[in-house]
């Protein structure tokens, strides 16, 4: 056999060639995949705030409120979790073998802030419920003032004055809770609560009304004169001045 010569140079330049084709090619793949799952995960985080600072329009809207918030929190946040997991491993490996585009930069980052603004999103979600369960609570007081128009037996006069005295403790309370709910919006730079019905409790608040109204006007004749005070019939009067 006589003595000949290899050439390898061409074979391994396309060895080379096809490797690095095919890197490319995986790299590509990975980085579309790794922007997909990034977007949807930054999406669902936005989906689920959306929902969760959406103040319900009544009770029932209230209850499915809190059952979705609470899923999330015990549930679905740990998955989203896992999922941003992925997106990092993808992020620490692609980073070694490409440069990420200005908006592969801006979806980064948004779907981090997203991740990182849950904590007070599900608190914010929290103060709503509150309000949302305040503003019912206000309804009820309301509800009760409008039972005083009909309230005339002058032998129910001591249930009637003790449910009025408990009734305006609870107006009284809510209206330093308002103050409370407005003071913790500021402190966390949220937008202030509305209560249309303050102005329409607190000038009936039962202890500060003017008895001359005619939904108390009975009220007001029939207390003074079993307590005996002709002068307070025709004044102003507060039920903790008939006590």
């Amino acid at each position: 056999m006589g003595m000949y010569e290899m050439h390898r140079e061409d074979l391994i330049r396309t060895m080379v060639s096809q490797a690095v084709s095919l890197r490319d090619q995986v790299l590509t793949r990975m980085a579309l995949d790794y922007q997909k799952l990034c977007k949807q995960l930054g999406d669902d985080y936005q989906s689920i705030a959306a929902q969760a600072l959406t103040v319900p329009a009544n009770t029932a809207e209230l209850m499915n409120f809190i059952t979705f918030v609470q899923k999330v929190e015990n549930e679905i946040v740990f998955v989203l979790e896992d999922r941003l997991r992925l997106v990092c491993k993808y992020m620490l490996f692609l980073s070694d073998y490409t440069t990420f585009s200005p908006a592969e930069m801006k979806q980064n980052s948004a779907t981090f802030q997203w991740y990182s603004r849950m904590a007070s999103v599900f608190e914010e979600h929290r103060q709503i419920v509150r309000i949302k369960k305040f503003e019912e609570d206000l309804e009820h007081y309301k509800k009760q003032l409008e039972e005083f128009k009909s309230y005339g037996d002058i032998e129910e006069l001591p249930r009637y004055l003790k449910k009025a005295l408990h009734l305006d403790n609870r107006i009284q309370q809510a209206l330093e809770k308002i103050d409370q709910f407005n003071s913790e919006e500021v402190a966390y730079k949220w937008e202030q609560s509305q209560y249309p019905l303050r102005k329409q409790l607190y000038p009936e608040g039962v202890c500060c009304v003017n008895l001359d109204e005619p939904a108390f006007r009975n009220l007001s004749y029939t207390v003074c004169q079993k307590l005996d005070r002709p002068e307070d019939m025709s004044g102003h009067v507060t039920l903790y001045d008939m006590l």
